[in-house]
């Protein structure tokens, strides 16, 4: 398995992959103001960089992430040290142009989050 596999496709190896982990809880103080906190789900998030890609490269793992609402990732999990794979939804995307070599444009910090469903 490559680093990052969406809809079984691998794509290019980014030059940053932040997994984070996020409880979602329902919080609220009773009566004497203690704060009473119910953990209702824990979630990964997973934040993607690539300091600097191609305009294939970006174009590939675009194509993975574009015109779909939810999509299966596999991914290296440090909470268990092996592959682990989940549903997840694309946040906001965002990247700036570095340069052109040979008319292809190179883009500098294209990054977006993955978030578990």
């Amino acid at each position: 398995m490559e680093l990052l596999n969406i809809n079984g496709v691998d794509l290019p190896t980014p030059s940053g992959l932040i997994v984070g982990t996020m409880d979602i809880s329902n919080a609220e103080r009773n009566g004497s103001g203690t704060m009473i906190i119910e953990i209702i789900a824990t979630k990964r998030k997973l934040s993607l960089t690539w300091a600097n890609i191609s305009n294939t490269d970006m174009v590939a793992v675009r194509s993975q992430i574009e015109n779909r609402t939810t999509m299966t990732v596999d991914f290296i999990d440090p909470t268990t040290g092996a592959a682990g794979s989940g549903q997840f939804y694309k946040g906001d995307r965002a990247a700036g142009v570095l340069y052109y070599w040979n008319g292809e444009p190179y883009w500098t910090n294209f990054t977006f989050d993955l978030i578990e469903l």
